[in-house]
C-alpha cells in the first residue's frame, strides 16, 4: 500500500469507529430513557399510549427512534473527511439531524393521528443528543492529539510560489487540528532554496505536479493564491483520472468551472474542490 492509500484509509476507518459510538450513545440514551420513564410510575402512565398496535407503542417509538438517528446522522454527513475533528462544524450537522429526527417523529405522530410515546420525544431525543455530542467531542479531542503527532491527516502537496506555499504551510502548521500536513511542494525554478529553508521538500517544479504526487505520496493537491487560471485549470485536468483531492486558495476559488462544487475548509485560508463526479456521490446536500 502506497502512502497516498495509506493517508486516505483513516478516515475510513475512523468513520467505522464514528458509526458503532454513534449506534452505542443513540441505543444507551433511548434505553436510558425508557428505564427513567418506567421507574416514574405515575409519569410513565401518563405518557404511554394505548396500544391499538399488539405492542407497546413507546417500544416501537423507542427502536424508530434509533433507526431515525442513524439515517439523520449519515444524511447530514456528519462523517465526511472534512467534518470530523472541525468542533462547531460538526456538532452542528449532529443537532441539525437530531431536530430532523424530531420533525420526522411530529409528522407521524400527526398524520397517523397516533398517540406516540411521548416521554421518548420529551425525554430520549434530548438524551440522544447529549449522547451524541458527548462522544463526538471526545472522538474529536482523540483525533486532534492524533493529529498534532502527524497522524489521522490528509497528506499536501503545495503548488505554488515560494512566497505562497510557505504561507499557506505556515498557516496549516499553526492548525494542526484541521488534518492537513504538508509533506511536499512543487515550486517555480529557481525557488527551490527559498522553500526548502522552510524545511519543505521540493519534488518539481509547477509543471511536475503528477510526478510530484507520486514522488511525496501525497494525496491532496493545494494550490495557492498565486497562479494563473490556466496553470489551475491544467492541475485541475491532471488530478482528474488519480481520485485526488484538490484544495485551493480562497481567493481562486471561482476558477474551477462549472459542475464543480467548492466548500470552505473551516478556519483555514482554503477551500475543497469536489469535481461533478465526486459531489454526485456525496449526494445534494446543503452545505
Amino acid at each position: 500500500m502506497n502512502d497516498a492509500a495509506r493517508g486516505a484509509g483513516w478516515h475510513r476507518a475512523h468513520a467505522r469507529r464514528l458509526w458503532a459510538s454513534d449506534l452505542i450513545a443513540v441505543v444507551c440514551a433511548t434505553a436510558a430513557a425508557e428505564i427513567a420513564l418506567a421507574v416514574a410510575g405515575p409519569v410513565r402512565d401518563a405518557l404511554r399510549p394505548d396500544d391499538r398496535l399488539g405492542v407497546p407503542v413507546h417500544a416501537l417509538v423507542a427502536v424508530a427512534l434509533v433507526l431515525l438517528w442513524m439515517c439523520a446522522l449519515a444524511l447530514r454527513d456528519t462523517r465526511g473527511e472534512d467534518i470530523v475533528g472541525h468542533g462547531a462544524t460538526e456538532l452542528r450537522r449532529v443537532a441539525q439531524a437530531g431536530f430532523g429526527v424530531y420533525a420526522v417523529l411530529c409528522m407521524v405522530a400527526l398524520s397517523l393521528q397516533l398517540d406516540l410515546a411521548r416521554g421518548q420525544l420529551l425525554l430520549g431525543l434530548p438524551l440522544a443528543l447529549a449522547a451524541v455530542c458527548l462522544e463526538r467531542v471526545l472522538w474529536r479531542r482523540w483525533l486532534n492529539r492524533r493529529r498534532a503527532a502527524g497522524e489521522c491527516a490528509a497528506r499536501v502537496l503545495l503548488v505554488g510560489s515560494a512566497a505562497s506555499v510557505t504561507r499557506i504551510a505556515r498557516a496549516l502548521a499553526r492548525r494542526p487540528q484541521a488534518g492537513y500536513r504538508v509533506v511536499a511542494a512543487c515550486v517555480p525554478a529557481g525557488a527551490s532554496e527559498q522553500v526548502a529553508d522552510a524545511g519543505i521538500p521540493i519534488v518539481g517544479g509547477l509543471d511536475a505536479v503528477a510526478p510530484g504526487l507520486d514522488a511525496s505520496g501525497a494525496d491532496t493537491v493545494a494550490l495557492t493564491d498565486e497562479l494563473t487560471v490556466s496553470e489551475i485549470q491544467r492541475v485541475a485536468a491532471e488530478l482528474g483520472p488519480r481520485d485526488r483531492l484538490l484544495v485551493l486558495a480562497t481567493s481562486i476559488a471561482g476558477v474551477p468551472g462549472p459542475g464543480v462544487r467548492v466548500r470552505r475548509v473551516p478556519e483555514l485560508p482554503l477551500v475543497r474542490v469536489d469535481p461533478p463526479r465526486r459531489a454526485r456521490a456525496r449526494g445534494a446536500q446543503p452545505r
